[in-house]
């Protein structure tokens, strides 16, 4: 198939990586005492020693932070709790003991990848010439370690998008009730007033210390017409994988749960937008080969797969995975899906499936719908191009996907188009 086509067209806009966005952390030097001798070297210095160094750091690390004395004051607090004695010392040098207890991190300088998109008014009221949205993006930085990260844009009427800006800073959630049991949910929540496109998610729990993959959102519509949107993602803890999911209906406070039961392998879970017969409906691939369609009662707990797709053509021998959660189109659930061929090459393809029972199969695409063109295929990991989910305006697909694991752009795909090319 011809990407260049007139019914899929490619948006100039790409999203690249930027390693000037950090987020201040605590530099956790692994010994308690080791830190208590760093704090007693601080203590040590003299009054004007330590006006030199406050000077130094506030002007080269200041204008970085959006919330820098907040943070370092945070960091000083973590230590004070192991060694309360410190408590006591002047406030200059507590503030100075903060610095060197605080380390920068460039949570997106080796990729901005995986996107997902949602309708979402982010301050700015849908209407006939713009529609809002948010995007999620898979931010990969220093030891792989991968967190979410969100952009905001709008779909204008004239087919254009547009996306906004970000300030530079990027900025961690306040850890709200993050409990011992790794079952029970982790809520954390932002201020209002920092931009949405500031705020991320970084790995918080033990579970998913090495990262926070592949967020697939959805705009899920509840029996009673309420709205909530979640995102099921892969967690890594260096050594094995769990499944989680964050709901939240503002983008502001969210909930992190683990998903549970027997039916929770592997990775790519994607939520239906709503409850298909009463039920809770997911996508799934439990063997890393397969697509399988999943039924429950319980949002947080999955018994039972059954296979959707098995690999059938040579674009997709190795494995086939979804690329988002099913969107609702009059002809049936549009699923979109990856097909790995000769030379891990990614591809990108789509099915249908029966609105009433999603469990069949009403059509597919026999050839990809999106491949690595000659300026998409290098990167971080080349010949790629995946997406963890679009959505669906004015009978286009908007798509956005990650060429080469690397970057993230965004095209748009006449549906008309694309159904007439499915059997």
């Amino acid at each position: 198939m011809n990407t260049k086509s007139n019914w899929i067209k490619k948006q100039r806009v790409i999203l690249r990586p930027d390693p000037k966005r950090v987020l201040g952390q605590f530099f956790d030097q692994g010994n308690p005492e080791r830190m208590r001798t760093i704090a007693k070297r601080v203590a040590d210095l003299t009054d004007q020693q330590t006006q030199q160094l406050l000077q130094f750091a506030r002007r080269e690390f200041s204008k970085r932070h959006r919330y820098y004395e907040k943070m370092i004051q945070e960091h000083f607090s973590l230590f004070v709790r192991i060694f309360p004695e410190y408590d006591l010392i002047p406030a200059d040098k507590k503030i100075l003991i903060g610095t060197y207890l605080s380390k920068e991190y460039s949570f997106e300088s080796t990729a901005l990848m995986n996107p997902s998109m949602v309708f979402f008014e982010h301050g700015m009221k849908s209407g006939r010439s713009v529609t809002p949205f948010i995007m999620s993006l898979r931010a990969v930085g220093e030891g792989h370690i991968s967190s979410v990260t969100f952009r905001c844009g709008s779909l204008l009427a004239n087919g254009s998008i547009v996306i906004e800006n970000n300030s530079g800073w990027a900025t961690a959630p306040e850890v709200i009730i993050h409990p011992f049991e790794a079952t029970a949910p982790v809520q954390i929540r932002f201020s209002s007033e920092i931009p949405i496109g500031e705020r991320v998610i970084f790995p918080l729990a033990a579970d998913e210390c090495n990262g926070i993959e592949d967020v697939r959102m959805v705009r899920f519509i509840d029996d009673d017409g309420s709205v909530i949107y979640y995102a099921t993602y892969t967690a890594y803890n260096g050594k094995i994988i769990h499944i989680k999911m964050f709901e939240t209906t503002d983008f502001e406070s969210f909930k992190i749960h683990r998903l549970q039961g027997a039916g929770v392998q592997n990775k790519g879970f994607a939520l239906f937008p709503q409850k298909i017969s009463g039920k809770f409906a997911m996508i799934s691939r439990q063997d890393g080969e397969n697509i399988y369609i999943m039924f429950s009662k319980h949002l947080l707990n999955w018994e039972q797969a059954d296979v959707l797709l098995i690999p059938e053509f040579p674009w997709e021998f190795v494995q086939t995975g979804n690329c988002g959660s099913p969107l609702k189109t009059d002809e049936g659930w549009l699923l979109l899906i990856h097909g790995v061929g000769a030379f891990r090459t990614y591809v990108m393809s789509a099915v249908l499936l029966d609105l009433e029972n999603p469990g069949r199969v009403i059509a597919r695409l026999r050839e990809p719908l999106l491949r690595a063109e000659k300026n998409e295929r290098h990167g971080y990991v080349p010949n790629v191009v995946y997406s963890c989910g679009g959505m669906i305006w004015r009978n286009r697909l908007i798509l956005p996907y990650a060429i080469a694991d690397h970057a993230t752009r965004i095209c748009t795909i006449e549906l008309k188009a694309l159904f007439n090319k499915m059997s």
